[in-house]
């Protein structure tokens, strides 16, 4: 869970500083990681990220 957290964090980083891609990327990683776990509060975080930063 550590892994996803920290991915999580850079995918918001890199987001911030403009790299969109990577950063949706890094985040959807995290996602993917998290959901097997039943993370449910963490996934539900991340989806509500990847909302407001997709098109």
């Amino acid at each position: 869970m550590e892994h996803a957290i920290g991915l999580a964090g850079i995918g918001r980083c890199l987001v911030g500083m403009g790299d969109r891609d990577a950063g949706l990327a890094a985040v959807r990683q995290a996602r993917a990681i998290g959901e097997p776990l039943r993370a449910a509060p963490f996934i539900a975080e991340l989806d509500a990220f990847l909302a407001a930063n997709e098109e």
